[in-house]
């Protein structure tokens, strides 16, 4: 971003902020919260979000705002974790990484954590517990058979 697109961004923020203290409305909390986001400022448009709603507990789009924010919070912690697992791999931080993938719901960077754990970490049965775990959550959302023999496979594995 250019100085002078900088200059106004933030020039349009402390409006913005102006008018929440002013005039709140579940638009204007959006709004703030969106220009937060927009600058990957995930813990502020999730604070907004919240402020919002103890004003405004109804407003169903601030209620869209938070979960936002906190898959945005989520996909941060999880590029910090990767760098952290770049430079020191741990079971420990493989778990925590995999499970805030399942939490985001992406499930090819899983498999593929996954994978990279199992190599890594061959004693480590976390691996093989977490996709037969999240196999079979697809196996009893979609009820296809292959994701249930694959879940149950990954779990003797994991034995």
């Amino acid at each position: 971003m250019h100085l002078i697109q900088r200059m106004k961004v933030w020039k349009e923020l402390r409006l913005l902020e102006q008018r929440a203290r002013e005039e709140p409305s579940p638009s204007t909390f959006v709004d703030l919260g969106q220009v937060y986001l927009n600058l990957d400022m995930h813990d502020k448009a999730f604070r907004v979000a919240e402020d919002g709603l103890a004003l405004f507990p109804k407003a169903a789009e601030l209620r869209q705002l938070v979960e936002c924010a906190r898959r945005g919070q989520r996909r941060a912690t999880a590029a910090d974790l990767r760098a952290k697992l770049t430079r020191s791999p741990s079971g420990k931080l493989y778990r925590e990484l995999a499970q805030l993938y399942v939490e985001l719901g992406d499930t090819t960077s899983l498999h593929a954590l996954c994978q990279e754990w199992s190599v890594r970490f061959p004693d480590d049965a976390g691996a093989w517990l977490m996709i037969g775990q999240v196999r079979l959550l697809n196996f009893y959302r979609d009820l296809a058979a292959r994701e249930g023999q694959e879940g149950e496979r990954c779990l003797q594995r994991a034995e």
